[in-house]
């Protein structure tokens, strides 16, 4: 594997399972033997009760830290506890969140110069992460390719191909397709995937685990791991290529 492997893990929507696949690539690559750094710069619907289950507490879990009052600023630049869009929770909270804020969060934490350095969006690929940005547009500001999340429910192709173009014409280069399965609810990840394939020649990489598996625990083995490694030679295919 040659270079360092950098990624933003953005989705189709929200709870499609963004934290489990990144927290599963994290896990996969420590156990290939790489160092890690992981960083959401926004989330809402937080919670200091509930630290450990939150999106950045599943990181540092993932990144084999402890997740506590003391590592969340390593992991998250804003956190808010109402669970909306994160510039509709800033506004609401009164708190100004400049998108440069942002970007620099990420950079200072990749300048770590980890062998994987891994972003987490908020939220839907064209959603807002303040006032005057959307996720996309970390992807495209910090030159970051996208790991795109989707899952398999009704509406799941024209969600995914959108996101996809939006991407796109935004100059946000996606190097693979991560299909999680959120809950019961959602079919089987393996289906989505072969139907995507007929109109996308992104790879796509499965990630089947059970609804009752706690993403902070996600397997280091087995199926979500092969689709991490997928996604971990992807990036380092990418990574190889770049000037």
């Amino acid at each position: 594997m040659s270079g360092k492997l950098r990624s933003i893990v953005l989705a189709t929507g929200t709870e499609i399972g963004k934290t489990y696949v990144s927290s599963a690539l994290l896990r996969r690559a420590r156990s290939r033997g790489l160092s890690v750094c992981a960083v959401k710069p926004v989330m809402s619907g937080f919670s200091d009760a509930a630290l450990e289950a939150s999106d950045a507490g599943q990181l540092a879990a993932a990144c084999g830290d402890a997740a506590s009052a003391q590592t969340l600023p390593r992991y998250c630049r804003f956190s808010f506890e109402e669970a909306l869009a994160p510039n509709v929770a800033a506004r609401r909270a009164g708190v100004e969140v400049r998108f440069d804020d942002l970007v620099d969060f990420v950079r200072r934490a990749f300048a770590a110069d980890a062998d994987f350095s891994l972003a987490e969006g908020a939220g839907g690929v064209l959603s807002p992460v303040t006032d005057t940005h959307l996720n996309v547009d970390l992807a495209t500001a910090l030159n970051l390719p996208v790991v795109m999340a989707t899952a398999n429910y009704l509406g799941a192709v024209t969600h995914t191909l959108t996101a996809l173009e939006a991407c796109e014409r935004r100059g946000a280069r996606v190097a693979a397709l991560a299909v999680s399965r959120p809950s019961a609810a959602y079919g089987a990840p393996e289906e989505i995937a072969d139907e995507l394939r007929r109109w996308s020649d992104i790879p796509a990489a499965c990630f089947p685990h059970a609804p009752a598996d706690d993403p902070a625990e996600g397997p280091a083995e087995g199926p979500s791991a092969a689709a991490a490694d997928l996604i971990i030679e992807r990036l380092s295919g990418l990574s190889a290529c770049a000037p």
